[in-house]
């Protein structure tokens, strides 16, 4: 079983890439960098001409190299900030986390519905599916739904497949939006939303319920695996997506579940997954994030090494030396 992992840049550290081939060593028969915006001579790396929202079009640019230049069984798309539990190597990796041929793996992963304000991204994802021409922030991608498979149909398998549950998008006009820094900072930014989805709502379908005409889904993306038969699978819906600059945590899990035999999730392998954010993700305690990887902690995001070189790198030798 041959293996490749694809560490993903928001943003170009090459100060880091240092520090993560040592992560990574010896555990992965192939590591690739792929980072954005900045070139660099090493063969290891490839640039990217993407911005943060859009590394799923990352993905797409180095997919050529991924499945050619060394071709590997399995990839795992990871982050820079996701410290990976040291105690896996690619075969345990893949072999706990029980992707099938033809399979995946995301954390989590579920159907977009719900009340359009729980989720600031709804609102981009919403204007840029329904109108694609327009001159303010469209795409210029008609016709998305060309490029994916039968609505029904699909909807119906994934159903019978995961219970999958599917709801409309929902808007009530009387709640005032609170997705914070949508167009721009306040006091601007809430009340340019609530007039976009006033409209957008009233011109869709109604005045309450968008009814999507496919079955998109979201999840976090900073870490998922595929066998080498999904990953090219996925390419042209990536591909299609980026271009339409539909959200990455839209894209990916779409793309995963409508082209993956299966997807494994993080609650069906028995494994754990720290995600911190606000104030939390100042507070790494390594000797607590050492014992819980002797546990069933998967990975803890973010843990930026930047500022924690050095914890990391000590935490990694002493449970691989523990192995």
């Amino acid at each position: 079983m041959k293996s490749t992992v694809c560490v993903l840049f928001n943003h170009a550290f090459p100060k880091n890439i240092p520090v993560l081939r040592k992560i990574y060593k010896g555990r992965f028969d192939n590591v690739v960098f792929i980072q954005p915006l900045a070139s660099s001579p090493n063969k290891d790396v490839i640039t990217s001409y993407r911005g943060s929202y859009c590394f799923h079009g990352m993905i797409v640019d180095a997919a050529r190299r991924l499945l050619k230049n060394p071709a590997a069984d399995y990839y795992l798309f990871i982050h820079d900030d996701v410290l990976l539990n040291p105690r896996y190597d690619a075969e345990q990796l893949f072999t706990s986390l029980g992707i099938p041929e033809g399979g995946a793996f995301i954390p989590y992963i579920n159907p977009l519905g719900g009340d359009v304000n729980h989720w600031s991204w709804i609102s981009s994802f919403l204007w840029k599916l329904f109108y694609p021409m327009n001159k303010f922030s469209g795409s210029g991608i008609q016709n998305l739904l060309q490029f994916f498979p039968d609505n029904k149909q699909t909807r119906k398998e994934l159903e019978e497949k995961y219970k999958f549950k599917f709801s409309n998008i929902t808007y009530n006009r009387d709640i005032t939006i609170h997705n914070s820094g949508v167009f721009g900072n306040n006091p601007y930014s809430d009340p340019t939303e609530q007039m976009i989805l006033n409209g957008l709502f009233e011109k869709a379908y109604n005045s309450q319920i968008v009814s999507l005409p496919f079955p998109f889904f979201h999840g976090v993306s900073d870490f998922f695996v595929v066998d080498a038969t999904t990953l090219e699978k996925m390419i042209p819906i990536l591909g299609v997506m980026a271009a339409a600059q539909i959200f990455v945590e839209i894209a990916i899990p779409t793309a995963l579940i409508i082209t993956a035999q299966r997807v494994k999730r993080a609650s069906e392998v028995g494994f754990k997954i720290d995600y911190r954010w606000g104030e939390d993700r100042k507070l790494l305690d390594f000797e607590e994030i050492k014992n819980r990887f002797n546990e069933d902690l998967l990975f803890i995001h973010p843990v930026k090494l930047s500022k924690y070189q050095e914890q990391v790198l000590n935490t990694i030798g002493l449970l691989r030396s523990s192995k």
